[in-house]
């Protein structure tokens, strides 16, 4: 069975962060933010972008509304 993988996107992040903090992590992590916003991203790919901690938080919201 393979790990649990989802698709962040920016509306999943919006409860928890501005946008505005969201791109600053990115740029400052070296991430595509342009891209992030128009497809979402797998959380293993978000990992290591300077929020991994906020990450946990965003991903416990995505695994109780899916469960």
């Amino acid at each position: 069975m393979s790990e649990w993988d989802p698709i962040v996107t920016i509306s999943d992040m919006r409860p928890f962060f501005c946008v505005k903090g969201v791109r600053k992590a990115f740029v400052t992590g070296g991430g595509d933010f342009e891209h992030f916003l128009r497809n979402g991203m797998p959380a293993s790919k978000l990992r290591g972008k300077g929020f991994d901690a906020q990450l946990d938080r965003v991903l416990e919201a995505i695994r109780a509304r899916s469960s």
